[in-house]
């Protein structure tokens, strides 16, 4: 019993000692990593994927997938109005409101693919 005592001590007292710690210092690098080479694969041409084009004056549209119906829907609410809450302080992205289009996956795989 004194055993484990002892070793539920020596592990709170590790844990605390863990979290005051404090963040541990690195050095970024000073230049950047050199990609590995890839045998035989070519990367896309620039705007093929990765790159979506908004016309001037247009909206860009952010959609959401989460539950925001069923008993989980205080998860799903709270990720949605957090969401709009920053698209409402960021404003326009570069000369382009922000719309959302929120659908409901019903914290189910039928919700997901409908």
């Amino acid at each position: 019993m004194k055993l484990r005592n002892f070793g539920a001590v020596v592990l709170a007292t590790l844990l605390i000692a863990a979290a005051c710690a404090g963040p541990v210092a690195t050095t970024a690098p000073t230049t950047a990593p050199t990609p590995a080479p890839t045998a035989g694969v070519t990367p896309p041409p620039a705007g093929e994927f990765g790159t979506v084009t908004v016309p001037a004056g247009q909206p860009i549209l952010i959609g959401t997938l989460l539950v925001i119906t069923t008993a989980d829907a205080d998860l799903g609410l709270d990720s949605q109005y957090g969401a709009v809450v920053a698209a409402n302080l960021k404003g326009d992205v570069l000369g382009h409101p922000i719309e959302f289009n929120h659908q409901d996956d019903l914290c189910a795989s039928e919700g997901g693919t409908a």
